[in-house]
Parts: structure tokens; sequence; C-alpha cells
């Protein structure tokens, strides 16, 4: 019994420090141009060093994708750092990043479980971690999109 209550605790503890992240997300301005050029950072993050101003065509896609959701997305106004983490967490449960051709389940189960659970939790804490000074991330993402638009 004494498992079940602290495994208890543990998930209020947990659901409180997510409101309390996007409480704090919800305060954080945010630009139409950088909730394009964050993705792109966030995408490009793991990139070779050769390879540092290099995004694949389907990052580029997924980071309009992830920019239009934080426009137009359930609930969001395009304003704020919130409606960026909440349009990346809409791709990556009901929409594009959990496949294009996938049937509802599928997407559930990845949205869920799958590679698009663990893109949300890294998208949030990666927003999150740059939410103060996001100035960088900025510009490494503004850099991967001229770079991309310039060999298109």
């Amino acid at each position: 019994m004494d498992a079940l209550a602290e495994r208890i605790s543990e998930i209020i503890a947990g659901r409180a420090e997510y409101v309390s992240t996007m409480e704090r997300l919800a305060t954080v301005p945010m630009s139409k141009d950088e909730a394009l050029y964050v993705p792109l950072a966030y995408f490009g993050r793991n990139n070779a060093p050769e390879k540092e101003n290099v995004i694949s065509t389907r990052s580029f896609h997924a980071a309009e994708g992830i920019q239009n959701l934080f426009m137009r997305g359930l609930g969001n106004g395009g304003k704020t750092a919130y409606d960026l983490v909440n349009g990346a967490t809409e791709y990556w449960t009901s929409g594009d990043g959990t496949g294009l051709k996938a049937d509802t389940t599928t997407k559930l189960f990845k949205g869920r479980f799958g590679a698009a659970a663990d893109h949300k939790t890294d998208f949030v804490a990666y927003v999150d971690g740059i939410s103060n000074d996001r100035a960088e991330t900025v510009e490494i993402g503004r850099k991967l999109y001229v770079d991309f638009m310039q060999d298109a």
C-alpha cells in the first residue's frame, strides 16, 4: 500500500510540474518566425559538425507543420511559447507527426508510446530550456531555414 501511495504522490507532483511549466510558457511571447526557427533548431540539434547548417526536407516540413499549429492548432493563438509546444503536441498526437497515412489507432499508439511521444517530451523540455534566452536557438533555426531555402 505504501508503494501505491508513493506512486500517486509522484503522479500528482508530475502533474503540478507540468501545469507550472505550461503556465510559465504561456507568459513567453513568441513570433511566427520564431515558431518556425525553434523547431528547425530542435530538429538540427544533433547534426554532425559538417552538417550543422543542413536540415532534411522531412524535418523542414515538420517544423512548418508545427508552426502552422502554433497559429491555427486547437486552442492556439500563435502568440506564446505555450502555443508552440501545444502545436507540437498536436502535431505528434493527431497530426502528421504520427504518420501521414496512419489510421486513427496507429496515430493514437504512436502519440502515446512511440517516437512521437518521445518527441513531445523532448520538445517541451527543449522549449522550456530556452524560453528565457532563445536568441542563439532562433539564430540557429534561421540559418537552417536560409540554407534550406537556398538549396531548394
